[in-house]
C-alpha cells in the first residue's frame, strides 16, 4: 500500500471557534492542535485501531456475497498484511476488524484472519434481522469472535424486530459479546431504552452514532444533544471512528474535535475508543494519520485521557484476555518535539 503523505492541517481558528462553541461552549475555548510528522522508523505499539476492514483478493477460498460478485473493491484487497505494515508505521499494536460488507454474513475470511493473528487482531461479525439472530450471535462466539455488530437504520426496525432484538441482546449478555451499533441520532432513544433493559450487554456506538457532518452546525448539535442522553447508561461505549464522514480532510480539529472534547466531557475517556474505519479513509483526500494525530495532538486531553481512548478502552472490552498496551507517550513526544 502507498505511504501517506505528512500531516499538515490548515487551520482557520474562526471557524474552529463557531463549530466548538455550538457544540459545547467552554470546552473549545483555549483548545489547540498541535500537527504531527510522520513517524521516523517504526515507533512502539502504544494505539489500539478499534474499526479497521480487511477484505482478500482471494476469491476462490474467499468468495465474496452474490452481489459483489465481478465488483472491482477500492482497494482490490485490503489484507491483514496490508494494514500491520500501516500500524507498524503509525504504533498500532492491534485492531478490531468489523465484518467486511462484500462477505455479508459468510464469515470464513474474517475468522482466518483472527486465527493467524490473535495477538494483533479481534473480529467483530454481522447480525442481521434473519431467522433467529440469537442463534447468530451464539455461532460467532463459538467461532471465537469478540462481538457482534447489529445495522439499525430506521425507528420501526425497534418495534417490528423487538422479539429478535431482545432475544439477541439476552444471548449478548449471557456470553458477554459486546454489540457493535451501526445506527443514526433518530434511533437514540430507542437504544437508550433497549440499554435500561440490559444492563449486562456492552453497547458500543460506531462512528458516534454517526451524527451530522460538522458543516451542518444546527443538526449536529441536536445530535449531540442526543448522544449526551447516552451517557447516563453506563454500558454505553463510544467509537470516535471515521472522520471521513463526521468532518472535512483538512478540517478535522474544527469537525471532530469538539465532537471529541463534548464525548469525553459525557462518557469520559475510559469509555471512548479511537477507529479510522480503514481503509475508507482514504476517500476524498482522507489520510490514516490524520485521524490519529488529532486524538494523539489534542492539548486538551491529558496523557491519562489519550491511554484511554486510543487503547485502553478497546483493549478492555475487545482484548480482555491480553495485557494492554503500554501508555501513549506524551503529546510533544508524539508530535515528534
Amino acid at each position: 500500500m502507498a505511504l501517506e503523505p505528512p500531516f499538515d492541517p490548515r487551520i482557520d481558528r474562526r471557524r474552529f471557534l463557531q463549530v466548538s462553541l455550538a457544540t459545547g461552549g467552554s470546552l473549545a475555548l483555549g483548545c489547540a492542535f498541535m500537527a504531527g510528522e510522520e513517524p521516523r522508523g517504526n515507533p512502539p505499539p502504544t494505539a489500539v485501531d478499534a474499526h479497521i476492514h480487511l477484505w482478500s483478493a482471494n476469491q476462490r477460498d474467499f468468495p465474496r456475497a452474490p452481489r459483489y460478485e465481478g465488483m472491482v473493491l477500492k482497494p482490490r484487497r485490503y489484507e491483514a498484511r496490508d494494514f500491520l505494515a500501516l500500524a507498524a508505521m503509525h504504533g498500532i499494536g492491534r485492531a478490531v476488524v468489523i465484518q467486511a460488507g462484500c462477505y455479508e454474513g459468510d464469515h470464513t475470511y474474517l475468522r482466518s484472519v483472527i486465527a493467524s493473528h490473535p495477538d494483533h487482531f479481534a473480529g467483530v461479525g454481522t447480525v442481521d434481522f434473519g431467522d433467529d439472530p440469537a442463534a447468530t450471535l451464539h455461532a460467532l462466539a463459538d467461532a471465537g469472535l469478540h462481538g457482534a455488530r447489529l445495522s439499525l437504520r430506521r425507528v420501526q426496525e425497534l418495534s417490528n424486530d423487538r422479539g429478535r432484538i431482545e432475544a439477541l441482546l439476552e444471548a449478548a449478555g449471557d456470553r458477554n459479546v459486546p454489540i457493535c451499533l451501526k445506527t443514526n441520532p433518530e434511533l437514540f432513544e430507542g437504544i437508550a431504552r433497549a440499554c435500561e433493559r440490559h444492563p449486562r450487554v456492552t453497547f458500543v456506538l460506531d462512528h458516534a452514532g454517526n451524527p451530522a457532518p460538522g458543516v451542518q452546525e444546527t443538526q449536529r448539535l441536536e445530535d449531540l444533544q442526543g448522544l449526551a442522553a447516552l451517557g447516563e447508561h453506563e454500558n454505553v461505549y463510544v467509537k470516535i471512528s471515521g472522520f471521513h464522514m463526521l468532518g472535512r480532510a483538512d478540517y478535522y480539529e474544527l469537525d471532530v474535535l469538539p465532537l471529541l472534547y463534548r464525548a469525553v466531557e459525557v462518557f469520559g475517556p475510559n469509555r471512548l475508543m479511537w477507529g479510522s474505519d480503514a481503509p475508507q479513509q482514504h476517500r476524498n483526500d482522507h489520510r490514516y494519520v490524520n485521524s490519529l494525530q488529532l486524538i494523539r495532538g489534542a492539548r486538551e486531553l491529558s496523557e491519562e485521557d489519550r491511554a484511554w481512548i486510543l487503547h485502553k478502552t478497546a483493549d478492555r472490552i475487545f482484548f480482555p484476555s491480553l495485557p494492554s498496551l503500554e501508555a501513549e507517550p506524551a503529546a510533544e513526544d508524539a508530535a515528534g518535539a
